[in-house]
């Protein structure tokens, strides 16, 4: 594994050379084969782990997708915990509670997700590392004109942990763009001071 760090204008980051890039995207039925997309993509994610290492990337669409979700969520951390056993790097997308929960308890596993803005239903494509995505349905929803009763009876239906999961999302979420804020007024500010500073003119003799 070759690991090259590198700095520049204050970011730290590391290039890494990988000789395996595995990965399990789209959709894979086979009504020849008899495959369902979940089978499909277990397939494929069983090949992932007899070649994965610890020189390995690995690219999974939405793990666990196609069964039953509580099986499938736990399918997913079993799998993850897995690759990482091996020593390979993962990003895995996912809709599952249950994995961005895993992700915000367990050292070295970090959530990410692309920044979406509900007033105009599209992605801004601001990548937010350490921030677990929202799944936006009910909001978007309501902007395509869904009816509101149907809208309030699905939120009365979904089970009181995931509510309770998403609205600690709802939380980070504006807490993080009160600090976005907060960060551009002091930038605006400490410009502002450095344009009043008087320039010192040094005269040598």
């Amino acid at each position: 594994r070759d690991d090259v760090e590198s700095r520049g204008l204050g970011d730290v980051y590391k290039r890494q050379v990988f000789n395996n890039i595995l990965v399990d995207i789209g959709d894979e039925q086979s009504i020849a084969q008899s495959l369902s997309t979940f089978s499909s993509h277990m397939v494929n994610i069983i090949d992932i782990m007899k070649k994965a290492d610890d020189k390995s990337l690995i690219l999974i669409d939405e793990l666990g997708a196609g069964t039953d979700p509580v099986e499938g969520a736990a399918l997913a951390v079993s799998i993850i915990e897995a690759l990482r056993e091996k020593g390979a790097i993962i990003a895995a997308t996912t809709h599952y509670a249950e994995l961005k929960a895993y992700a915000l308890d367990t050292p070295g596993v970090t959530n990410g997700c692309c920044e979406f803005d509900i007033e105009t239903l599209c992605p801004t494509y601001k990548l937010l590392i350490g921030v677990p995505g929202r799944s936006n349905a009910f909001a978007i929803l309501k902007h395509l004109g869904m009816t509101q009763d149907v809208i309030d009876n699905a939120k009365a239906i979904v089970g009181s942990d995931n509510r309770d999961f998403e609205a600690v999302l709802e939380k980070l979420e504006a807490s993080r763009h009160a600090l976005e804020e907060e960060r551009k007024v002091a930038e605006e500010m400490l410009s502002l001071i450095h344009i009043s500073e008087p320039t010192r003119l040094d005269v040598i003799s």
